[in-house]
């Protein structure tokens, strides 16, 4: 894989000061809905990968089994990760949160 794959259980939570909109993406995150896709965008360096580590270590332990957080590189290719979603799914996934999607090969073409 060109990218990594975080144990759920294994990120902390280093920040114990919420996000000013972390109660909105929780409420989001809550909602119930059979499908739904959250985009957190905004300039490098302004707390949205923080931001994802919140919610993850705020869901309950049934949502975070149901859980993966990835994380791309500059050698992601997002072919790879498309690949790598549709199993997670297969699995039973229901929450996918992905870090640093623009540095990955041919997201923008997708």
């Amino acid at each position: 894989m060109n990218f990594e794959v975080f144990d759920i259980e294994k990120i902390k939570d280093n920040y114990p000061q919420k996000r000013d909109c972390f109660q909105k993406l929780m409420d989001y995150l809550n909602k119930k809905t059979t499908s739904k896709v959250c985009v957190i965008y905004g300039l490098r360096r302004t707390g949205k990968t923080v931001l994802m580590q919140q919610a993850l270590n705020s869901l309950p332990e049934e949502q975070k089994k149901k859980s993966v957080y990835i994380k791309c590189n500059n050698t992601t290719d997002f072919y790879d990760v498309i690949e790598y979603l549709k199993d997670c799914l297969d699995k039973g996934k229901k929450n996918i949160f992905i870090d640093e999607i623009t540095y990955a090969k041919n997201f923008q073409n997708l």
